[in-house]
């Protein structure tokens, strides 16, 4: 359970640094939102529940450390096809590696229609491979595959071609 209050924290945290940056009026030196946005994406073969091998690529990619809950969480959104899709990477630590989804490592994703709105999570049965994790003002990259399952159906998604990058903002104390 307090893994659960720590993710759940560092995206609210995540969130709300960049809801508040967009209102800043100060643009130049803003920590925030550094280097080239565009070049923050993650591309990925999703399969299952509604998707048939279909390639999705989600933009606006954010990367930050919680200091205080020793977690990385990388944020990205967009299209597929007609449903908007909210994704999150998550792992222990600020660094390189391989990890294994489980209770500290994982993804989550949020999937909102016209008929409503579906959360994935996935915290077994795939796998992290963070690649470069740079200062603030860098990126964080790596590639991912796995299964995530829905919470209420249990119906399942393969993601496969995982492939992210996300610009890091300022740490979150």
């Amino acid at each position: 359970m307090k893994n659960l209050k720590s993710i759940l924290f560092l995206i609210f945290a995540v969130v709300t640094i960049t809801i508040l940056s967009s209102c800043s009026s100060k643009k130049d030196n803003n920590p925030v939102n550094p280097g080239n946005p565009s070049a923050s994406q993650i591309t990925m073969t999703l399969n299952g529940d509604g998707y048939s091998n279909q390639a999705v690529t989600l933009s606006n990619g954010i990367s930050s450390y919680s200091v205080s809950e020793n977690y990385t969480a990388v944020l990205f959104s967009g299209k597929a096809g007609s449903d908007s899709l909210y994704f999150y990477v998550i792992f222990a630590g600020n660094q390189t590696g391989t990890k294994s989804w489980d209770d500290n490592n994982g993804v989550i994703m949020f999937k909102s229609t016209t008929s409503g709105g579906s959360s994935y999570l996935g915290v077994t049965n795939g796998s992290l491979n963070v690649t470069s994790y740079e200062a603030v003002g860098g990126k964080v990259s790596g590639t991912l595959s796995g299964q995530i399952v829905e919470a209420t159906s249990s119906n399942t998604i393969d993601i496969t071609n995982g492939s992210f990058t996300g610009s890091r903002i300022a740490d979150i104390p």
